[in-house]
């Protein structure tokens, strides 16, 4: 491990180069949309003081007062009223930093509902504020699928735009992109294979014996015990590695830097936002620290689906969850709660429910930060970059950062099984500085091919229900769990941030859906629509932590629900009649998409292990049916969701496929 230099901030991450977003809208569709999104998050002023010119959302004298007033009395440190004032006046589009944010994001947007908010931005041109403020909550409200998805889509720029690009906003609310005693940790000094100037004809070629692809929580457990078997290891990952002098990233570099599709990536109907590590470390880099294992009735019913080693409390499975747990120092010790996990802790006990601190992979450490989504900066967390990868490097293994596989080499000849003898991608350099900010298409790129005996995929009923969790307070992940009602009641609910817990119903869900690669772009495409029988549940886990906040005395309940209207509270007595009624309307608004908010931050079972070939895509021990040489060791391989943070059960799994390749004889798969 290398020291990390001496800094009190961070090594800010360069800023990519601007972009015109030509090509994506006309001129017109793009003032027009921005117009929607100014609308989502306006300027708001006095109406004697406005000057009549639509580009406000006007209020009178005593609503400015009586909302002051509210902000004053309910923030530890309210802003002065000339604070207050500038806050509500400021008019985010004259800021260049968010329109530059605004166009980057839209380019994550589907391709097919780009489309569609153009048509409806070529009937919405020379609206006023106000009109177009309306337009968004006429779209909220539309029985028609369309108009929701196009709302949700202008409202995820705004939010995400506003919250990375105010610097007023950040001030008020008292987020600073770095904790306040910053110290960076040691970093392990990768050695990336690097390949020079692209030659006039041919790939670069590799030899090995093993290729993974993926560095996250599957592909460096791989490699860490194949390598120490002695087998010659390529770990590869479209990703970048940062190193903790330059983490935590601020909002938008981590967006940008750490996340598949910059944090935005969505499913095809938009009602469910994904979110997923790319980065070196994959989603070890970016999780939350928490280490649980499957519960029991999990692995009962994965053990039926004809895989009886995750069955036994002394069989292998155990014993890899076991060497992982131990191998990062995972404990539920020197745990320091912050209020959110305390509202759910005290709060499960009045109500008589289960509740219990969650095991981190923080070496039985205090880990404390509030950043970890956006990078670990003092590698207080044992994930992949500061645990497996360094391991494996030890051993032998080697690595390539910013390689984008493309395809899985076969070979034998027609009618007999096929063989992975290797695959195919793109490497991308970094820039002569040794950032990423400019484009690829503007840095040096090989064709590379890579030559292996065995490739190794990892890149990322009974029993079925939800756990409540807190959720990260960064503000760009807390305020996309905010319900909009308008743009004064959006404002006015994110100064708040600091006397805001969020939490989430994380539902273990029965239902799947599809991910394909989109034939333009390659990129991941996800049809995935919850079902009425998982909603359910989740629906459940909203009332129960309705409940929990209200007996842990919240004064103001907000739900993400098409129509709600949060609870205020005015009484105390357990069968509140308001706040009885108040839940009831919750169960009445539903929580059907595309008008109510998902997200997904778990995806797992697209390979699914199984027990026969017409069950599923790979075998006991992560073999593609039907091939040889082919593994898969990602959360992709759960034969089911697992229905609690995914890492752990991850590593296990990993370690299993991976003991069990490196029994094996790679010498006679030449």
């Amino acid at each position: 491990m290398m020291a990390a230099p001496e800094s009190s901030a961070p090594i800010p991450v360069p800023k990519p180069t601007p972009i015109s977003g030509e090509g994506l809208f006309t001129v017109s569709q793009w003032s027009t949309l921005l117009a929607l999104v100014d609308a989502a998050v306006p300027s708001i002023v006095v109406a004697s003081s406005s000057g009549g010119n639509g580009k406000h959302i006007e209020i009178s004298e005593q609503q400015y007062r009586d909302t002051y007033e509210h902000v004053r009395i309910s923030m530890a440190t309210p802003p002065s009223s000339d604070e207050f004032e500038e806050y509500l006046r400021t008019r985010l589009c004259n800021n260049p930093h968010f329109v530059q944010n605004v166009m980057r994001t839209f380019q994550t947007v589907p391709a097919v509902h780009r489309k569609r908010l153009a048509g409806a931005l070529d009937l919405l041109d020379e609206l006023t504020l106000a009109r177009q403020q309306a337009v968004i909550q006429a779209w909220i409200t539309s029985w028609s699928p369309l108009w929701p998805t196009l709302a949700r889509i202008v409202l995820s720029l705004a939010q995400k735009s506003f919250s990375q690009a105010d610097p007023l906003y950040q001030r008020l609310v008292g987020y600073t992109d770095y904790p306040h005693d910053y110290k960076p940790g040691p970093g392990f000094d990768f050695d990336f294979l690097q390949f020079g100037e692209a030659p006039e004809e041919g790939p670069k070629t590799i030899d090995t014996d093993v290729v993974i692809v993926g560095s996250g929580c599957g592909g460096a457990v791989c490699a860490k015990v194949l390598a120490e078997a002695g087998h010659r290891v390529v770990v590869v990952d479209k990703g970048y590695h940062f190193p903790p002098s330059q983490l935590p990233m601020n909002q938008e570099s981590g967006c940008r830097h750490l996340f598949e599709s910059h944090g935005v990536l969505s499913t095809e109907d938009s009602s469910t936002n994904i979110l997923a590590g790319s980065c070196w470390g994959g989603g070890g880099t970016v999780n939350w620290s928490v280490s649980l294992e499957p519960e029991e009735f999990v692995r009962r019913e994965w053990a039926d689906q004809g895989l009886p080693f995750f069955a036994s409390a002394e069989g292998a499975f155990q014993q890899s969850l076991d060497r992982v747990r131990e191998f990062m120092g995972v404990s539920d010790a020197n745990i320091r709660h912050n209020h959110a996990a305390q509202v759910l802790l005290d709060g499960a006990r009045k109500l008589g429910w289960s509740a219990r601190p969650t095991p981190l992979n923080t070496g039985g450490e205090d880990h404390y930060c509030g950043r970890c989504n956006l990078g670990c900066a003092t590698s207080g967390k044992k994930g992949p970059v500061v645990s497996w990868l360094p391991a494996a490097a030890k051993a032998g293994a080697r690595f390539i950062e910013g390689f984008h596989a493309s395809e899985i080499l076969f070979d034998g000849p027609p009618g007999s099984t096929k063989k992975a003898v290797g695959l195919t991608g793109t490497w991308t350099a970094r820039d002569k500085d040794g950032s990423v900010a400019n484009p690829k298409r503007s840095r040096l790129q090989r064709d590379i091919r890579i030559n292996a005996k065995r490739v190794i995929v990892a890149a990322d009923g009974n029993g079925h229900g939800v756990n409540l969790e807190t959720t990260s307070m960064v503000p760009y992940v807390a305020l996309a769990n905010l319900p909009w009602y308008s743009g004064l009641d959006f404002k006015l609910n994110a100064l708040q941030l600091g006397s805001v817990n969020c939490f989430i119903s994380l539902t273990r869900d029965r239902d799947s859906g599809r991910v394909y690669a989109d034939p333009d772009s390659g990129r991941p495409r996800v049809e995935y629509i919850p079902s009425e029988f998982d909603r359910a549940h989740a629906m459940v886990g909203v009332v129960a932590l309705a409940k929990l906040c209200y007996v842990q005395g919240a004064r103001e309940i907000w739900a993400n629900l098409p129509g709600i209207k949060p609870y205020v509270r005015t009484s105390s007595p357990p069968d509140d009649p308001d706040f009885m009624a108040w839940l009831a309307s919750l169960e009445k608004a539903g929580n059907k998409p595309p008008r109510a908010p998902w997200g997904s931050a778990h995806q797992m079972g697209t390979c699914r292990m199984s027990g026969s070939e017409d069950a599923g895509v790979v075998d006991a021990r992560g073999r593609v049916w039907g091939t040889e040489g082919l593994l898969v060791a990602d959360s992709s391989v759960f034969p089911s969701a697992s229905g609690v943070n995914p890492m752990i059960t991850v590593m296990a799994i990993a370690d299993y496929i991976a003991r069990s390749s490196a029994a094996e004889d790679l010498s006679s798969d030449l």
